[in-house]
């Protein structure tokens, strides 16, 4: 029989996913894109790495400190979140979780929804907890104040 893609797998999770895909791959892309350090806990704008520039050489080390982006002065900074759209079977969240950042994770799919929980719970620090939030009724996703997307289009 000819397929258009892969087979899907049987993971170590008990469910077959179309495209499953190891947590290296979001790994980089959480990494490139949220802050080590973690982020203002007034604003949400990333701390930055302070570098130090090598005259002699002409390239830049890290010094192992961090500073706000903001002028909040809003104290230490809390971790950076990680939003993916289409969880799936949760590889992001692992990942995620394992660079010590929170997450949200949104799926259609009940089935990924309890695959993706036992893998992130599985990698989460012990007394951190993975919730969950049903479908009832209108799905509705603030965007900004005054609007929002229903799954009536309206």
């Amino acid at each position: 029989m000819q397929t258009w893609g892969p087979e899907p797998q049987d993971g170590r999770y008990g469910t077959r996913h179309f495209a499953a895909f190891p947590s290296s791959l979001p790994e980089w892309c959480i990494r490139a894109s949220t802050s080590e350090r973690g982020v203002c806990p007034a604003c949400g704008a990333q701390w930055t790495r302070i570098l130090e520039t090598q005259i002699n050489e002409g390239t830049c080390r890290a010094l192992g400190s961090w500073a706000p982006s903001c002028r909040c002065n809003a104290g230490e900074p809390v971790p950076a979140t990680v939003i993916d759209p289409f969880l799936g079977s949760g590889s992001s969240g692992v990942a995620a979780v394992r660079m010590g950042r929170r997450f949200i994770g949104i799926e259609l799919s009940p089935a990924y929804v309890k695959l993706a929980e036992r893998r992130i719970a599985a990698e989460a620090p012990q007394g951190n907890t993975v919730a969950t939030a049903e479908r009832v009724g209108e799905a509705q996703l603030a965007l900004l104040p005054g609007t929002a997307l229903s799954a009536e289009g309206g």
